[in-house]
């Protein structure tokens, strides 16, 4: 017995850096150890970054770490029972198949495990779209439908605290955050560590992590069979005896292991899976270093207080515009055609409302930079608390900020540059004035779920006016957009399509909408004559868009439904063809009509 003694005080030596002050077996627990061939260990699959099988069937995980160093403390091996779901795994610690589990303590467990201190703990959170509000407490999810993994301790913790939320059970956290995607669920309930994974590894940009309880926590500890108190002791010994070093050593290595063998991202990626990784072991709170967030709240809201002050103007125009249409509605319908300054005042119109869509297209813009700069700030904070934030990374994160405010910046811009009521005649690229018309409306093309398809000719230049033709653009594409989204095409299809024929700009849109009656076709270019529902529009648009192509920039337009067949499928639309003249000398010399 002695010899067997110095063989596992031997043993255990070789690990003394890694436990610090670590007090061995008893000389009973010794003996105990001795005649012990191996310990069974049960795990929970498809519970990624705590526990898994990999490809070859082989445990990997966090929580493999620690059992391979108690394997080696002890000088016994560990052998991780095959199971297909957690539920099997605990049907087998019931039984005694299983030596041990990792698991959180219940009182329903407890009649068959005792648990040790917990050696893992993480927060409890929820995700969801990006478009939703942050969530300060949980019991304002009472109406909403929240996603919940199967058979999961913290799960029955919450149903205790939340009684009056809508639970709906999910086979695993990855299938919820499908259906949040899908829009089938609300949100899903998880622990930091796996929402976060799933976000690097499956859902990048998707989703957000909007809120978490303090109420309810994943505290991992090992799970002994009640009927062994020798092996609970000795295994409560080793947690006892782990150190914060120990810990973060077998978290970095883990890191390493899982990013060399199986990420490869962009160096953003790689930033962002440190920052989620180390959130879920290091701290619970996001905000230690608010003079930062401050700095980079006033560089923001400098960006957004042109937009904020074009809103309000929007608004306030936009209660005129009711009053003006109401007085000059029945004058409009019968001396538009002859009127000049009341056309000009109905192109107003038209573009105020577009501007009203488009602060609308600027917000949905703005969520997901915004989004990204919370996430990498809130990073910086935990890496710089832990003297984890080096210099080079510190540097990549503020550029990988600055390009996100400068994407909000830039936003700004393209709206400025829309509602700027230019009226000279300039030479400009065709293809950059598309790009632009694209950058205004990517909100609701993004939205809508519309499919754009570009086929554009390089370096065709108009001498003409760039706004106006932008307008037109946005008329044609609201008209498609809106006519997709009420006969609910499933798959939205928008063609753009520009050429030089005959010394002639030939601009073509052209969409998949099932095509106009023949009894609206005839008088598309009237005034007060919309395809859209009464409430969505006052028959404007492809007026003021006739006008702004015959009148001011001697061109042509042309509308017909069409049938054409793309991806060998066959399809039903409208095309809407813009003929321009390439050169100003086809133009006269005498001022073109104003709107």
């Amino acid at each position: 017995m002695g010899a067997l003694k110095g063989i596992f005080r031997g043993s255990l030596n070789i690990f003394a850096q890694e436990l610090g002050s670590y007090i061995g077996p008893t000389l009973s627990q010794l003996n105990y150890l001795s005649n012990k061939k191996e310990l069974k260990l049960c795990i929970g699959p498809d519970s990624m970054p705590f526990e898994d099988f990999g490809e070859n069937g082989e445990y990997i995980g966090l929580t493999s770490d620690y059992y391979k160093i108690f394997s080696k403390n002890l000088n016994i091996p560990i052998n991780v029972v095959p199971v297909k779901t957690w539920k099997e795994s605990i049907d087998l610690a019931k039984d005694r198949t299983c030596d041990i589990i990792s698991a959180m303590q219940t009182e329903e467990r407890k009649q068959y495990l005792n648990f040790t201190s917990p050696y893992l703990k993480t927060p409890v959170v929820i995700a969801t779209n990006n478009d939703k509000p942050f969530i300060s407490d949980f019991k304002d999810l009472t109406n909403e439908k929240i996603g919940v993994p199967k058979s999961y301790a913290y799960v029955e913790e919450l149903k205790k605290i939340y009684p009056n939320i809508n639970y709906v059970e999910v086979p695993t956290i990855k299938d919820g955050l499908k259906k949040v995607i899908d829009g089938e669920l609300y949100g899903q309930v998880g622990t930091l560590a796996s929402i976060g994974y799933f976000f690097i590894t499956d859902f990048i940009g998707s989703l957000k992590i909007a809120g978490k309880t303090d109420k309810v926590n994943l505290e991992l500890g090992i799970g002994v069979r009640n009927d062994d108190p020798i092996l609970f002791d000795i295994l409560q010994n080793q947690v006892e005896n782990i150190d914060e070093s120990f810990h973060n050593k077998v978290l970095n290595n883990w890191i390493n292991i899982k990013y060399n063998t199986s990420i490869d991202y962009t160096l953003v990626y790689q930033i962002l899976f440190l920052v989620f990784i180390l959130a879920c072991f290091f701290i619970y709170k996001q905000f230690y270093l608010r003079n930062m967030n401050k700095k980079l709240a006033e560089e923001v809201n400098k960006k957004t207080k042109l937009l904020v002050d074009s809103n309000k103007k929007l608004k306030i125009n936009e209660q005129i515009l009711k009053q003006y249409n109401k007085d000059l509605e029945i004058k409009i319908k019968e001396e538009v055609d002859k009127n000049i300054k009341i056309r000009k005042q109905l192109f107003t119109a038209e573009k105020i409302s577009s501007m009203i869509e488009m602060i609308n297209n600027i917000s949905h813009q703005w969520r997901q930079p915004l989004s990204i700069i919370s996430i990498i700030s809130s990073g910086m904070l935990l890496k710089k608390e832990y003297g984890l934030l080096d210099d080079k990374e510190f540097r990549d994160n503020c550029i990988m900020i600055d390009n996100n405010v400068q994407f909000i910046s830039k936003t700004i811009d393209n709206f400025r540059n829309f509602i700027d009521n230019d009226n000279n005649k300039k030479v400009f690229d065709l293809e950059n004035a598309i790009e632009d018309f694209l950058n205004l409306v990517s909100a609701l093309i993004t939205n809508d779920h519309i499919n754009i398809i570009l086929n554009l000719e390089k370096d065709i230049k108009i001498n003409g006016y760039e706004n106006e033709l932008i307008q037109c653009f946005i008329n044609i594409f609201n008209n498609a957009r809106t006519a997709l989204n009420e006969r609910k095409i499933e798959e939205k299809l928008i063609f753009i399509t520009t050429s030089i024929e005959d010394n002639k700009v030939i601009i073509t849109i052209k969409d998949n909408a099932q095509g106009i009656s023949e009894e609206i076709m005839n008088k598309l270019f009237e005034p007060y004559i919309t395809t859209k529902h009464q409430s969505q529009g006052i028959g404007l648009g492809l007026y003021i868009t006739y006008n702004l192509i015959v009148d001011k920039m001697k061109g042509a337009i042309d509308i017909i439904n069409t049938v054409f067949t793309y991806n060998n499928k066959k399809y039903n639309g409208v095309e809407v063809t813009i003929t321009l003249p390439v050169e100003t000398q086809t133009i006269h010399n005498n001022a073109p009509i104003e709107l």
